[in-house]
């Protein structure tokens, strides 16, 4: 329940934040209006104002806006089933992503056979460049890359992806490193999202016992000082 409150209390701060307006309280101005509120609160709670997203504010009201997005699972999102249609990597299990994403070394047979020019034809050499770069583990992270700008362009859980973003920068791991290399994707996926609305203790044991973490000593280490920082904060929460 602690880790409960303190991830709510952390949201809720974000969010009171983001309703107030640096005019409030200087006695010659009136203050915002209420278009200027919404604006300003989309601004923090979201990853830009979108038109869509103001009419919807105006029609719900900002309380009941929050309360939808504080509850992301309730929110119809189309752009969720795009994103892993069009990125597959981004939803695969690990067995999967390192099958269909090999190793450099596995590679390897597969760029000698390309550098044999007296045995291929044009239309080998693209076809074996092609297979290369579609197994290339690089692609990993530019499925990564196009889905977090999918979602944060498109996604109606605006503040999902927001406190997302939040939490996986404040747990981050270095993707060129080893085996983050195919980590880092299921790392947000199951040991950052499903948690950003939930428990605190449940988001520190999912992120310290991830193989994102602990792929190498220097990740394992920072993961280890952010777990203990990050436990004295949920500590002085009460």
């Amino acid at each position: 329940m602690r880790g409960n409150n303190f991830l709510i209390s952390q949201a809720a701060t974000l969010l009171a934040l983001a309703w107030a307006h640096p005019s409030l309280g200087q006695a010659s101005d009136p203050g915002p209006s209420e278009e200027q509120q919404t604006v300003h609160l989309l601004n923090r709670a979201t990853f830009g104002v979108r038109p869509a997203d103001v009419e919807r504010v105006r029609a719900m009201g900002v309380e009941a806006w929050l309360e939808e997005q504080l509850r992301p699972e309730q929110v119809d999102d189309p752009i969720e089933e795009d994103v892993l249609q069009r990125y597959a990597s981004v939803g695969m299990e690990l067995d999967e992503l390192f099958a269909t994403y090999p190793p450099p070394q596995q590679l390897q047979a597969l760029r000698v056979r390309l550098q044999d020019s007296t045995s291929l034809d044009d239309e080998e050499r693209r076809r074996l460049r092609r297979e290369l770069a579609e197994k290339a583990p690089g692609r990993v992270l530019g499925e990564m890359t196009a889905a977090k700008l999918t979602r944060a362009a498109f996604s109606k859980r605006q503040l999902e992806q927001v406190m997302t973003d939040f939490w996986f920068d404040h747990f981050n791991v270095f993707w060129g490193k080893g085996a983050d290399r195919w980590l880092v994707a299921d790392y947000e996926r199951s040991a950052i999202r499903p948690h950003v609305f939930g428990s605190f203790e449940d988001m520190l044991v999912a992120t310290a016992s991830h193989g994102g973490c602990s792929s190498s000593v220097s990740a394992a280490r920072i993961c280890e000082i952010w777990r203990g920082v990050s436990l004295s904060e949920l500590e002085a929460s009460g």
